[in-house]
């Protein structure tokens, strides 16, 4: 989206609704009707992006008119992939207000870079859109704040990319604890330790500095950068294969706690979805793999919630990690699990049991005292019953599972993260009704996401 159409619609959305809608009654009637058709969008060709979109082709009367992304080479993929899965050829977009302008249009999907996400959510909220936003929904705390009273504001439906609010196996994770199952939950931990490494950021020396800074031809730069702080083309930012590299800097990404997150957003929602927590005590270091990135390679995060705490732990190069993704999946052999090299899992510790659950596909097991296996349930993909939920909800105007409430306390758990590991590894005291921090000058400048000239909240 062009500068001054972002300005455009910030303001009409403070003024008023961007386009004439007949009564909310009416509007609510056709949304309950199961045989109305729902238009959707696509902006952001990521190939996530496409992946979960792909899932349209199981649910009636819902279509896809258009895809956008600032990079053409990547529209072009997605509608090679979409279109025969979907029978026919979305529209191509060249910029987001054409999407956000056609009437047609019932929801979005926004799969951009973290640092476009808030924006692009704010304006279709305003441009009276339904929202599917991909997680971090949010590159700030303030930025989730203004999303969610920007949603509540519009009447919006806003889900976030949190599948796993919609597994019947987390569910039923969930309602174990509840039931006291565990006796009283004292702690949680949250692991996201990978078997790659990142490395240091250098391309092969066959490659020129010249190619490296040359913006491909099928790339809006400008346009790709949007909000964030300008700064001239690089390959280490912005890889045309990749899209993003999640380690280039906090302009763009939040790094580790990114992928983190799903932990969190998990731990959280077993836990009863606790508000914010009483403190953070952060803990970064980038010397692992000698980056030349700001973004710590390794973390540890402590929160505190008054009558448990909760521990995150995220890295890169732990090779005996098993990449798998999920650890009960093809042979079912429960018994033979080893959870310690579960590289993305969450730990529950109750006073009476110990909950084991895996964060890709929401599988779990409970351990007694002598290492014996309590109670179990499998997981498995949860994106179907995700997009469904969604559509449901655009349908009938209940809020989803993973509404954008849930995802921004979850996001804030990120951002508060990195935050008492840029401030210098400390521990910072939060106040959860302001949302701001009570003993860091310095820590509370990084609540709010800076954008550049033309790109103003307003």
């Amino acid at each position: 989206m062009k500068r001054k159409n972002f300005v455009s619609y910030t303001a009409l959305g403070t003024a008023g609704a961007v386009m004439a809608l007949s009564s909310l009654s009416s509007l609510l009637l056709s949304c309950n009707d199961k045989n109305r058709q729902i238009t959707l969008a696509l902006i952001g060709c990521s190939d996530k992006g496409i992946d979960f979109l792909s899932g349209i082709k199981d649910i009636e009367n819902v279509a896809v008119k258009y895809i956008f992304d600032f990079d053409n080479k990547k529209i072009k993929k997605a509608s090679e992939i979409l279109s025969p899965v979907l029978g026919y050829t979305p529209k191509t977009a060249q910029d987001m207000s054409i999407v956000f302008e056609d009437r047609e249009v019932d929801g979005v999907f926004i799969f951009l870079p973290e640092h476009w996400r808030a924006p692009a959510t704010i304006l279709a909220c305003n441009a009276k859109k339904d929202i599917y936003v991909n997680s971090l929904p949010s590159h700030s705390i303030r930025e989730g704040r203004l999303m969610t009273e920007t949603a509540r504001k519009k009447k919006r439906v806003v889900q976030c990319g949190f599948p796993l609010r919609n597994s019947p196996a987390v569910l039923s994770a969930k309602e174990f604890i509840a039931e006291g199952n565990l006796g009283q939950v004292v702690h949680v931990k949250i692991y996201g330790l990978r078997s790659i490494s990142n490395g240091n950021l250098k391309y092969g020396s066959e490659e020129k500095e010249s190619d490296l800074q040359k913006v491909p031809e099928d790339l809006n730069w400008d346009g790709w950068l949007g909000p964030a702080p300008y700064r001239p083309f690089r390959r280490e930012i912005y890889d045309p294969e990749i899209s993003i590299n999640l380690n280039t800097c906090w302009d763009f990404h939040s790094g580790l706690m990114t992928g983190t997150s799903y932990g969190l957003d998990l731990a959280r929602m077993v836990t009863g979805d606790p508000g914010h927590p009483q403190s953070v005590y952060g803990y970064g270091s980038g010397t692992g793999w000698r980056s030349e990135s700001g973004i710590a390679e390794r973390q540890v995060v402590t929160y505190d919630y008054g009558d448990f705490t909760m521990v995150c732990e995220s890295g890169n190069g732990y090779r005996y990690m098993q990449k798998t993704a999920s650890p009960f999946r093809n042979k079912g052999e429960a018994d033979s699990l080893n959870w310690l090299t579960c590289p993305e899992r969450v730990e529950v510790y109750g006073a009476t049991g110990l909950m084991y659950l895996d964060t890709i596909e929401g599988s779990w097991q409970v351990i007694g005292n002598k290492g014996n296996i309590l109670s179990q349930e499998t997981g498995k993909n949860p994106n179907k019953l995700h997009l469904q939920n969604f559509i449901d909800s655009v349908r009938n105007r209940n809020l989803p599972q993973s509404n954008i409430e849930q995802g921004h306390l979850t996001a804030a758990l990120a951002h508060m993260g990195n935050i008492a590991c840029r401030v210098g590894n400390m521990q910072l005291l939060f106040d959860a009704e302001s949302e701001t921090f009570e003993n860091n000058d310095i820590a509370n400048e990084m609540l709010e996401t800076k954008y550049r000239d033309g790109y103003e909240k307003d």
